[in-house]
Formats: C-alpha cells, sequence, structure tokens
C-alpha cells in the first residue's frame, strides 16, 4: 500500500489529471473506485481528486498535499493504524557497531562488547567524535557486519571499530559523525573494490581505505569480478581516472580488467585485505 499512497501523493501535488495506466494505478483505481481507464491512461475529474485525497487521509493518517509518510513504524502509529506504511526500515535511523574480538565502542555509558556482538543505538547515543582514539572502519554493506569475526583484518588494525555507513535517514547523521574525528588517519573506509567504491571514500576525508592485498591478481574473469558493473559505473562517469590519490599501476589495472568486486565477494573468496594510504601517494 505504501507504493499506491506514494502514487498518490505525487499526482495530488503536481496537479495531473492523467497518469499511466500501468498496475500500481489499476490497483489504485480498483481500491478508491476513482478515475476513468482509457487505453493506456486513467483520467481524473476534481470528485476523483478529492476521492483520492481522502483515501490517503483516511488510511494513513495524513493530508498528502501538506505530508509525507512517517519515517519510523512507531512514528507512523501515531497517524495510522497501519504502522507498515512507514517510509523507513526497522533500523534506518540507528548507528550499528562492533568489533570482530570485542571491546569498546564510542557508545555512552557501553560496556564491552562479545566478539562478533553488534550494538544498535540512535545517533545521540555516540560518544562525542573527538574522544575516538581507535581506528574506525567504515562498512559499505550492512550484510557484512554479521561477519566481523570471519573477515581477515590487517596484521595492523587486528580490532578495529567498525561502523556501518547507514543506507537511510542515518547516513547523512554517521558520515556527519564520522567527518568530526579528529585524527582523520583513524577512519578508514571498507567499500567494494569498485570505481564508485573507491571515489566514495571522499565522502568520508578518509586518507586511506581498505582494497584487496592481491589487487594485482585480480582479472576480468576472476570468478568474483563483476566487469558488467564495472561497465555501468564507468558509463555513468569515470570516476577512476582523474583519482590522484591511489597508484596510477592500481587505476591502470582496474580499468584494463574491467574490476567490480563486491565485499561479500572478498569475504566468501577469503581475499586478504590491506590499508593503501593515500596520503603516502603521489598526487600525479
Amino acid at each position: 500500500m505504501r507504493r499506491e499512497i506514494e502514487a498518490i501523493r505525487k499526482a495530488l501535488i503536481s496537479g495531473k489529471r492523467e497518469v499511466s495506466a500501468n498496475q500500481t494505478w489499476k490497483r489504485i483505481c480498483q481500491i478508491t473506485e476513482a478515475g476513468d481507464i482509457e487505453g493506456k491512461k486513467i483520467r481524473f475529474t476534481q470528485t476523483d481528486m478529492e476521492r483520492l485525497r481522502s483515501f490517503v487521509i483516511r488510511e494513513a493518517g495524513f493530508d498528502p498535499t501538506m505530508d509525507t509518510l512517517k519515517d519510523g513504524r512507531v512514528e507512523q502509529s501515531t497517524v495510522s493504524v497501519n504502522e507498515k506504511l512507514a517510509q523507513g526500515g526497522v533500523f534506518d535511523s540507528m548507528v550499528i557497531a562492533g568489533r570482530p574480538k570485542g571491546g569498546s565502542v564510542p557508545i555512552k555509558e557501553m560496556g564491552e562488547l562479545p566478539a562478533g556482538a553488534l550494538a544498535c543505538v540512535s545517533i545521540d547515543k555516540m560518544m562525542p567524535p573527538k574522544t575516538v582514539s581507535d581506528p574506525i572502519v567504515i562498512m559499505e554493506n550492512g550484510a557484512m557486519m554479521a561477519y566481523l569475526e570471519t573477515i581477515r583484518w590487517p596484521d595492523n588494525i587486528p580490532n578495529p571499530i567498525v561502523l556501518y555507513r547507514g543506507h537511510g535517514i542515518n547516513l547523512p547523521e554517521i558520515k556527519k559523525w564520522v567527518r568530526e574525528v579528529p585524527d582523520r588517519a583513524l577512519i578508514i573506509p571498507f567499500f567494494d573494490f569498485d570505481p564508485e567504491g573507491i571515489d566514495m571514500t571522499r565522502q568520508y576525508e578518509a586518507q586511506r581505505c581498505i582494497v584487496p592485498s592481491n589487487w594485482r591478481a585480480i582479472e576480468n574473469r576472476s570468478p568474483y569480478n563483476n566487469a558488467t558493473k564495472y561497465m555501468k559505473q564507468i558509463s555513468k562517469r569515470d570516476l577512476l581516472s582523474q583519482d590522484t590519490r591511489i597508484p596510477p599501476a592500481m587505476r591502470r589495472h582496474i580499468a584494463h580488467n574491467k574490476i567490480a568486486v563486491m565485499q561479500e565477494h572478498i569475504l566468501s573468496h577469503d581475499l586478504p585485505i590491506t590499508i593503501l594510504n593515500f596520503e603516502l601517494l603521489p598526487t600525479s
């Protein structure tokens, strides 16, 4: 139902009296008894538009011409009996942190975590960034957080603090917190080994990142390489050729072999990883 409500909201805001007769809008017509299907189009009268507006107010508890769905289920439950209409996922507003071997994480009033355990708190429960003194790995993919003990961490960071970068309303909040850590050398993004993943490290003002130790051995036909994904990224924007933070040899190798290796494949194929220091590299 969330999709239908969002479609109605956009139509009402735009003032459109005509929409494409796709499955979503056909379902809306059936539920609300508003609109006339004419071939590949659905047309609405002013009365139909009011009926659509009333439907959203009744079902979702907000006026679609003035507001949107709530982000969380609890917040949505204050205005509607259907809490699942909320836009955000269950953990979209939370920070997820852990350590491979257990230990303390930068969360207020939090004792030491067991090995592999994860803490999940709101951003206001995080310690001030200036108090951080241990390396912090920023993890791109949330699924990897369940395998902190399994990852073959580099010898110089055997037990880092690991933060999931987020993907919903928490993403900008986590990014802001990370940027405020005074010692930038402590911030180590661990993203997919592809042009977009490497480029994304800029958002965290990182001086280094994690890459496969054996990157020279990764080839176009390696079983874990996704050359198709590489081509899609490059077709949108060449993120690699001008990135002088990484060695020219690495740039050439990635481009020549069309390399895109996802974090999950780094783990499942037991690829060793290492830290690439941006600050120690030439600018040309």
